[in-house]
């Protein structure tokens, strides 16, 4: 059991539960992006170089060849996914570490919450304190 001070039963219940994989928290992928994007220093470069590539690809559609620029989307999308995995798991860490900022993500319909046994998912408005409860 995680006991923070500063942080309500409710949240540590929230942390808890999540640790033990018996809830899973979801992501608005844009939030995620963005939020990376605007508070890690590594986040906004990782980024702006997706945008390179995806430049790139297309010149290499036109300069190349098709068989070359499909390989280079191949690798474009596998790179936008693993930097949107990474953006997701800084996000969740980040929220369950701020009760705040979960609160703020929850009631902007950025973050939900589902249930792994049942698969019920659960969004603002509904009391994500209550239903931990």
């Amino acid at each position: 059991m995680v006991i923070v001070i500063g942080m309500t039963k409710e949240f540590t219940k929230l942390i808890d539960m999540e640790r033990s994989r018996a809830i899973t928290i979801g992501l608005n992928r844009n939030y995620a992006n963005n939020f990376w994007y605007r508070t890690t220093k590594i986040g906004k470069p990782l980024n702006l170089l997706t945008n390179a590539f995806i430049i790139l690809t297309i010149f290499v559609f036109i300069k190349i060849g098709l068989k070359e620029g499909l390989l280079a989307l191949l690798l474009t999308g596998f790179y936008s996914v693993s930097v949107q995995k990474i953006a997701g798991w800084h996000v969740r860490s980040k929220l369950l570490s701020d009760e705040v900022l979960f609160n703020v993500a929850y009631e902007a319909w950025s973050a939900t919450l589902k249930n792994n046994s049942s698969g019920e998912i659960i969004h603002f408005p509904t009391s994500w304190k209550e239903w931990i409860g």
